[in-house]
């Protein structure tokens, strides 16, 4: 709860100049009845299923494939799947070394030893060629724009340090893109 997904290597409070959200509110605002006292591996399985699930995974889903006209259907999420997987304890659940064990045990005789132990590799969008060849001039204008980004009650400094560190300076895209398309989502829908 140290700051936002995509924000990396930068506290949020050297980005937001005030809030009126403390870390408890948000907490409050993210884990409503979803706690379990003492059991936060329970606790943060129940924020997943209930909340990020519902709310964030499944919406997307459901907008991009019905978008284009398909109709998605999301694996594992038969209701008895779901109910004898809340029903395993969660330290049989959650294995840091490989979180997809259970998974990867019930089809072991019928997959290819080299797929199980493929490590998942994300698809990836070419966030930085489009920083760098399509929208660089129009990132460096919002970054620039100090009353959108104070509007905001954004530190205008530190948007301008993310753009004048990530160029030439850094590989990771997160901060610029991130900051970008909010300035810009803020732009369009605010003026």
């Amino acid at each position: 709860m140290d700051g936002i997904g995509w924000l990396k290597y930068l506290p949020i409070e050297s980005l937001i100049e005030s809030t009126i959200f403390s870390k408890a509110d948000i907490w409050d605002l993210l884990s409503d009845g979803c706690v379990i006292d003492g059991d936060m591996p329970e606790t943060f399985r129940r924020i997943e299923m209930f909340k990020r699930l519902p709310d964030y995974h499944l919406m997307r889903v459901d907008r991009m494939s019905m978008a284009v006209g398909i109709e998605a259907r999301v694996p594992f999420l038969r209701r008895d799947y779901v109910e004898y997987m809340l029903g395993l304890a969660p330290d049989i659940v959650i294995c840091d070394s490989d979180p997809k064990h259970i998974l990867k045990d019930a089809y072991r005789d019928i997959l290819p030893d080299n797929l199980l132990s493929t490590r998942k590799i994300p698809f990836l969008s070419p966030v930085r060629f489009w920083i760098e060849n399509i929208f660089m001039e129009d990132i460096i204008r919002v970054f620039r724009d100090k009353n959108l980004i104070e509007s905001l009650g954004m530190n205008s400094c530190t948007v301008s340090r993310i753009i004048d560190d990530y160029r030439g300076k850094y590989e990771d895209v997160s901060n610029v893109w991130g900051v970008y398309v909010f300035l810009k989502w803020f732009e369009i829908h605010n003026t």
